[in-house]
């Protein structure tokens, strides 16, 4: 299936494309890609930029108005980093420049969503991978292909607990993710 090289622009201060969903498409868009797709979906971050930074800010639809985060940056700024972002695009794909003209921007997002994606890794977020459903208490420990669970559960134990090494004690934790009718089948109800 062939698919249309698409550049996403995403606002930091954006009320109704959340953030973390602007986190999300960035790592798949960008990280998560085979190299043939490089620089097909680039993904950037307006810092500032609010949903409504986009638009008119005199003519705002209700619902952006009532929903919408204060920008921390101007109209005026955010339409020119939005025209900047556009014509380096139009410019790479047309061949008028090299791919390299979206380099520093590409940058700059990820460093503004790496915590947003490490967190998402953390808590072993479906969105990220898809969990390694089994109908056995022990998951496949597959992490290219699917998520066992969630990776700060052993963290999270540690700092619930406290250090133990001290008395000798060590933890071996980790987390499966499970739907329930998948290892207890025997409690479904028969249909």
């Amino acid at each position: 299936m062939d698919m249309v090289s698409t550049l996403t622009i995403s606002g930091s201060k954006d009320g109704l494309y959340r953030i973390s969903r602007a986190a999300e498409g960035f790592w798949h868009s960008v990280t998560n890609i085979a190299n043939s797709q490089a620089n097909q979906f680039p993904a950037v971050v307006i810092e500032g930029a609010s949903h409504g930074s986009f638009m008119d800010e005199t003519l705002l639809p209700t619902l952006v108005a009532a929903r919408d985060l204060q920008p921390d940056i101007s109209q005026a700024v955010a339409h020119q980093a939005v025209a900047t972002h556009m014509m380096d695009y139009i410019e790479m794909r047309l061949k008028m420049a090299d791919e390299s003209i979206m380099a520093s921007s590409l940058k700059a997002s990820a460093t503004f969503y790496k915590p947003l994606v490490d967190s998402m890794f953390e808590e072993g977020s479906y969105w990220i991978r898809p969990p390694c459903y089994n109908i056995s208490t022990i998951n496949p420990d597959t992490p290219k292909e699917c998520v066992r669970g969630s990776p700060f559960v052993a963290k999270a134990q540690l700092i619930q607990g406290g250090d133990m090494s001290w008395n000798k004690v060590t933890l071996n934790v980790f987390d499966n993710n499970h739907r329930c009718y998948s290892v207890f089948p025997h409690h479904l109800p028969e249909i």
